[in-house]
């Protein structure tokens, strides 16, 4: 009975000094799972339609990259006109700007897109930003008429 309570109290010690490996091991998971991701600036975002042909609907994205590590950004989606742009954009954390179709600009820079025709657009235009690992943010900018 006694040599039973030995090894019983032994395979427990040593369970124990796993604790703190298994620990570590979580938190490197959580830090290698963290990413950087997009914050569009509301205030200073917005959309608008030059009235010269060909019309060009031109978006202005101000962002900011938080987060860390890079926000790789492979596709916008123009809800409203159903309108997907592949772009491949990889920026780091910290860095802030005026997206564009291939990168962050420091100067304010639109992305600008060709239309045929004159768009009939609503108040606020809604882009969703995909990330290259799937996830999306939705994003709605007011349109200036």
């Amino acid at each position: 009975m006694r040599m039973k309570t030995i090894v019983l109290a032994l395979a427990a010690a040593i369970l124990i000094s796993f604790i703190p490996l298994l620990y570590s091991n979580v938190l490197l998971h959580q830090q290698a799972t963290e990413k950087a991701y997009i914050i569009v600036m509301a205030d200073t975002s917005f959309a608008r339609v030059k009235s010269e042909v060909p019309f060009t609907l031109e978006i202005y994205l101000h962002v900011r990259v938080e987060g860390s590590g890079e926000a790789r950004i492979c596709s916008l989606y123009f809800q409203d006109m159903k309108l997907p742009v592949k772009v491949y954009i990889s920026a780091p954390a910290g860095m802030e700007g005026w997206l564009t179709l291939t990168g962050i600009s420091e100067t304010v820079e639109p992305i600008p897109i060709t239309l045929i025709s004159r768009p009939v657009l609503p108040d606020m235009l809604t882009i969703v930003i995909q990330y290259c690992d799937g996830s999306t943010y939705t994003v709605k900018l007011p349109v200036e008429k």
